[in-house]
Parts: C-alpha cells; structure tokens; sequence
C-alpha cells in the first residue's frame, strides 16, 4: 500500500511560489557542495512545470517537468526534504510527473540522475543511456524511460 502524502500542486514559474521551490532546491542540492545556482542554471526553468508537495505550509518536496519534444519529457531536480527520505515521496513526485508527461502526450522520460540516486531510478523502470558525466562536479548518467 502506498503511504498518503499531500496533493502535488503546479506552480507558476516566476510567482513566489517558484522562488520558495528555488530556494529549497538550492537548500538541498546546491548549499550541501557549496554552491548556488547560477543564473545559466536556472534559465531551463522558463520553459519547465514546476511541482511542489507540501505540510503544513513547508515544501517537503519538488520536482520540475520539461517537454523536450512532441514525444518527449525531461524530469528535472527532483529533491526531498531530508526528513523525508526513504518514505517513497521521490516515487510519489517522479510518478506524478511522469503521468503529465503522458498526458501531454510524451512517450519517452529522460532524466540526468546522479550516480548514488541510480537504483532509485531503476527501481521506477529507468534505465542508464551512455556513457556517466559530471555535472556541478558530481558524477551523473542519463536514465531513460518509456511512458
């Protein structure tokens, strides 16, 4: 049985709502190497959905969506609170992407997952493409899904 989390909820880019998924994002991906986005960073963000779960007003989690093609998804800087790991909230956020992606009529997800977050995604039916790359200077590798 799947545990019961909050509604997903879509957010417009650019609203208030966005700068609190930026700054989680940043919190939890970028400040734990040191760094923060920078502007070249963010700039996929224009044309990417952006999806947050809440409680209790704090955002427990977030990922964003961005169609490449016709037939094509990206999902992009999915990020779980760390109190909320290892809960299935990050099969709960990918899996809600996932179907507005098919509902927009996307035939294939495509995602950069960093090395240690692979058996995660296996789990979820991705599968490694190619050859492992560094990204903000940690090793990644494109996973691949067909929807």
């Amino acid at each position: 049985m799947t545990p019961a989390f909050p509604p997903i909820r879509a957010v417009a880019y650019g609203s208030a709502e966005y700068q609190r998924i930026v700054t989680f994002r940043e919190t939890w991906l970028r400040r734990p190497m040191g760094q923060v986005f920078t502007p070249e960073q963010l700039a996929p963000d224009a044309d990417s959905m952006h999806y947050l779960c809440e409680e209790n007003e704090a955002i427990i989690g977030c990922v964003l969506l961005r169609m490449e093609s016709a037939e094509l998804a990206r999902l992009r800087q999915l990020v779980v609170a760390p109190d909320w790991r290892g809960r299935g909230l990050g099969a709960y956020l990918t899996r809600h992407v996932e179907a507005e992606a098919r509902a927009r009529g996307a035939r294939s997800m495509i995602l950069a997952g960093r090395d240690y977050a692979i058996p995660f995604y296996e789990k979820l039916g991705y599968r490694v493409e190619g050859e492992g790359f560094l990204s903000v200077g940690i090793p990644h590798h494109t996973m691949v899904k067909s929807l």
